[in-house]
C-alpha cells in the first residue's frame, strides 16, 4: 500500500504559516509582557516612596526622641549624641544648641511630639541622593525649658507649628538634614 505525501509546497506553506502566527503570538506576549513589566516597575517604584516616606518619618519621630535626651542634661551629654539621628546643618545646629544650654546652664523637661506629616513636599530617591522634605505639625507644648535658677525660660507663644524637615538617606539610615519654617505659614 502507498503512503500518501503531501505535496512538498504544501508542507512548507504550512511551515511558514506556523512560524508567521507563533511570530505574531510571540510579538503579542512580547508587548503584554513590557506592559506588565512596566507597571510592575512603577508600582514598585510607588511602593519604594511610600517605604522611603515613612522611614522618613520615623527618623523624625527618632530625632526628637534622641533630641529631647540629649537636652535634658546638657553637663553631660557628649556632643556626638546628635549623631545618629542628625547629618549635615541640622547636626551642626544641635551641637550649638547643646553648647549654648551648657553656656546658660538650662535644660529641656518633657518632650515635643510629632503630631503628623501635614504634606510630602519632595521626594528624591536617585541614586546618588536620596532626600525626602517633609512638612511636619510639631505640639511642644509639654516641653519646658528650664534655666540655671530652676524658672521657665521657654518663649511665650503657640507651642503648637509647622517646619519643613529635609531627611537624608546617609549611609543605611535616614536622618534630620535640616530644618526650615514652611512657607505655608506655621499653624497646625
Amino acid at each position: 500500500m502507498r503512503t500518501i505525501t503531501p505535496p512538498r509546497t504544501l508542507v512548507l506553506c504550512t511551515l511558514v504559516v506556523l512560524a508567521v502566527t507563533t511570530g505574531c503570538s510571540d510579538k503579542g506576549a512580547g508587548a503584554q509582557s513590557s506592559a506588565s513589566r512596566s507597571d510592575h516597575n512603577e508600582t514598585q517604584a510607588a511602593g519604594q516612596e511610600t517605604a522611603a516616606v515613612q522611614e522618613a518619618e520615623q527618623a523624625v519621630r527618632d530625632y526628637f526622641l534622641v533630641r529631647d535626651q540629649c537636652l535634658a542634661d546638657p553637663p553631660n551629654t557628649d556632643p556626638s549624641c546628635f549623631d545618629a539621628v542628625a547629618v549635615d546643618q541640622q547636626l551642626l545646629n544641635d551641637r550649638a544648641a547643646l553648647e549654648y544650654s551648657m553656656d546658660r546652664g538650662s535644660h529641656h523637661v518633657g518632650e515635643v511630639k510629632v503630631v503628623e506629616t501635614e504634606r510630602v513636599v519632595e521626594v528624591q530617591l536617585s541614586p546618588g541622593t536620596k532626600e525626602i522634605t517633609l512638612s511636619i505639625c510639631l505640639d511642644g507644648t509639654d516641653l519646658d525649658i528650664v534655666g540655671s535658677d530652676g524658672t521657665s525660660v521657654k518663649p511665650e507663644g503657640n507651642s503648637r507649628g509647622r517646619l519643613l524637615f529635609f531627611v537624608r538617606k546617609h549611609v543605611d539610615t535616614w536622618q534630620v538634614a535640616d530644618t526650615a519654617d514652611d512657607p505655608e505659614g506655621g499653624a497646625c
